[in-house]
């Protein structure tokens, strides 16, 4: 076996080159198998999210409330007699609202000075801490608040005659706590 030094010698370049070749393909390998490695563990363990700005980690369970919201109004004013077909939009003024949990810490302390031409100074000092609370890689959650609903837009068959109006407006208000200024009834062509 040959010495390092007898490898690196003029006069032996192809052992250098191959040794180069090998140092290359190895330092290949371990690149290719780290980025394989992350992209599958991406794949299989990370499930596809779409979060709000704080809580990157949490995966959004809203997705498609509108739409599910519109179909079951839809579904139940189908129902009523005198209204015929109907299409419903909802719009929301904002997204879902998470509540995290928090650890506070809370540093006070108080300085009171007398120096001798009797002037006296009082220093208050307050320190607070907020921490996240992260339980099994992700944050803990108090409370998720539903999106609030901010206008209703109904388009139905019966959307001209007042009285299917008004039930229509009354079971928006009723189920979804919306005034009655935010909804519209309208006729359908």
């Amino acid at each position: 076996m040959k010495s390092f030094r007898e490898l690196f010698n003029k006069k032996d370049q192809q052992s250098q080159s191959k040794l180069i070749m090998a140092f290359l393909v190895g330092i290949l390998l371990i690149i290719l198998s780290n980025t394989v490695l992350k992209t599958k563990t991406a794949a299989t363990h990370d499930p596809p999210t779409k979060t709000m700005t704080a809580t990157p980690s949490l995966p959004n369970a809203y997705d498609g409330y509108e739409e599910r919201l519109e179909n079951k109004l839809e579904q139940v004013i189908n129902k009523v007699d005198g209204v015929g077909n109907v299409k419903v939009m909802i719009t929301l003024s904002y997204g879902r609202e998470i509540v995290l949990a928090s650890d506070s810490l809370v540093d006070q302390s108080a300085t009171k000075e007398e120096d001798s031409d009797g002037g006296k100074r009082e220093v208050n000092n307050l320190k607070r801490e907020d921490k996240t609370v992260i339980t099994n890689n992700s944050p803990l959650v108090l409370k998720e608040l539903k999106p609030k609903i901010e206008g209703i837009v109904i388009v139905a068959q019966g959307g001209d005659n007042i009285i299917i109006k008004d039930a229509l407006i009354k079971s928006a208000q009723a189920l979804f706590g919306v005034e009655a200024n935010k909804i519209e009834v309208l006729k359908m062509k």
